[in-house]
């Protein structure tokens, strides 16, 4: 079994900075039944991201990387980067 923590996410509901760090935070769409029997959307928080510069810069590279493999699926099934 593994203790690892997965954080899912549809969106930045919150941003900002204080003392040289960023924070982000992070909501995702849950689907709720409504009374007419429709489906109401609802948002609740699934993290709060807090960071140095450094580290979020090395987040927005991996995640603009992320983003051009998707453009080239193909030939990127599976990456893998060096660790800090």
């Amino acid at each position: 079994m593994s203790d690892d923590l997965f954080v899912y996410f549809d969106g930045v509901e919150a941003l900002g900075q204080f003392n040289g760090s960023i924070q982000l935070e992070l909501v995702a769409n849950v689907l709720d039944a409504a009374d007419d029997g429709g489906v109401k959307v609802r948002r609740v928080t699934t993290g709060h991201l807090r960071c140095s510069a450094t580290a979020a810069a090395d987040l927005a590279q991996a995640i603009s990387k992320a983003l051009e493999m998707l453009k080239n699926p193909d030939k990127n099934p599976v990456a893998v980067g060096k660790m800090n």
